[in-house]
């Protein structure tokens, strides 16, 4: 009785380890054939492809990891259908597209329920989903920064330059996606997380550049000085042409307060990154001469 309760034991163990090696061998064997594609597209490669096919192959290898990671028979067979009527001569580029555009549909499905939900949106409905996501955050790290600085009843002037410039970069960045949405829809990447990503991240870039450019003004590691207020209300000016000097009561100027230069300066540093990494650079290179 003992034999049979071991054999029955083993028979119940070995069904269980042939099937976990059945699972092992197809996975290999779907990333063999997901590298087999590769292998013919470089084999293939050759000068005088037109750009239809070009794009084409570019959009399909830009798939084989997600391929890989995903071990879809059907899908790694569909690639394999697209890769021929790419490479094969004349090319049926209408073909491939159609399949590559089914890919990656079917793709977003495997990868997660924020995908899932942003691929029911337009790209700029994903991109403002971000922006709206990253305000909310920015509105908190904000509200910290004012209890923080806000003593007595009254903020303090770091405290209140420190606001002022990081809501003009979140705004300044919000603006700069805005002004692209047309560049978000023309993106040909496929992954509907990208947009929310782009918006998400951008508010937080210009808060983060536009606060480092008010400390490094403030500290005079850049060279940038803020306008000073101006009080003076008479003039020392000639009055003739004589050498004498004589004071003449003229207009006083208008007042210039630096919190308008800050929000100026933060919402171009917000909206621009490229004016914002020009001048970290130009930090950079003076301090490590």
């Amino acid at each position: 009785m003992a034999e049979t309760g071991k054999t029955k034991g083993a028979e119940t163990v070995k069904p269980s380890d042939g099937g976990s090696g059945k699972d092992k061998m197809a996975e290999s064997g779907n990333t063999k054939r997901v590298d087999a594609i590769l292998e013919e597209i470089k084999t293939n490669l050759k000068p005088g492809l037109s750009e239809d096919v070009q794009l084409g192959l570019g959009q399909l290898v830009g798939t084989m990891h997600s391929l890989k990671k995903s071990d879809n028979s059907v899908l790694i067979g569909a690639a394999e259908v697209a890769s021929k009527g790419l490479l094969q001569d004349p090319p049926n580029t209408k073909m491939a597209d159609t399949i590559l555009v089914s890919i990656q549909q079917t793709m977003v499905y495997t990868l997660g329920p924020l995908r899932k939900r942003l691929s029911k949106y337009s790209k700029p409905l994903r991109a403002i989903f971000g922006l709206t996501a990253s305000l909310f955050l920015v509105y908190i790290v904000l509200l910290l920064v004012r209890h923080a600085t806000f003593t007595d009843g009254y903020w303090t002037q770091e405290g209140w330059v420190y606001l002022v410039v990081g809501m003009s970069g979140s705004v300044g960045a919000v603006t700069s996606v805005l002004v692209r949405i047309r560049e978000i829809v023309a993106s040909e990447d496929a992954d509907p997380l990208t947009p929310f990503l782009t918006g998400f991240v951008k508010p937080l870039i210009g808060l983060s550049f536009a606060v480092f450019v008010a400390f490094a003004i403030q500290s005079q590691v850049i060279p940038i000085t803020p306008p000073e207020l101006v009080n003076s209300s008479a003039v020392t000016q000639p009055a003739s042409s004589s050498d004498s000097m004589e004071p003449v009561n003229l207009p006083s100027p208008k007042k210039s307060d630096p919190i308008n230069f800050y929000i100026a300066i933060s919402f171009v540093v917000g909206f621009s990154e490229r004016f914002a990494r020009d001048l970290i650079s130009k930090v950079e290179s003076t301090h490590t001469k």
